[in-house]
Protein backbone atom coordinates (compact mmCIF):
# COMPACT_ATOMS: atom_id res chain seq x y z
CA UNK A 1 0.00 0.00 0.00
CA UNK A 2 2.88 2.33 0.76
CA UNK A 3 4.19 1.77 -2.75
CA UNK A 4 0.80 2.74 -4.17
CA UNK A 5 0.77 6.02 -2.25
CA UNK A 6 4.35 6.72 -3.23
CA UNK A 7 3.46 6.09 -6.87
CA UNK A 8 0.62 8.62 -6.70
CA UNK A 9 2.84 11.20 -5.00
CA UNK A 10 5.56 10.71 -7.57
CA UNK A 11 3.02 11.02 -10.36
CA UNK A 12 1.70 14.28 -8.90
CA UNK A 13 5.21 15.69 -8.59
CA UNK A 14 6.07 14.78 -12.17
CA UNK A 15 2.89 16.35 -13.50
CA UNK A 16 3.00 19.46 -11.33
CA UNK A 17 4.38 22.75 -12.70
CA UNK A 18 8.00 23.67 -11.82
CA UNK A 19 6.75 26.56 -9.68
CA UNK A 20 4.83 24.17 -7.46
CA UNK A 21 7.80 21.85 -7.03
CA UNK A 22 10.09 24.75 -6.10
CA UNK A 23 7.59 26.06 -3.58
CA UNK A 24 7.40 22.76 -1.74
Amino acid sequence: MTIHVFSISLDLVLHSPPDLRLSS
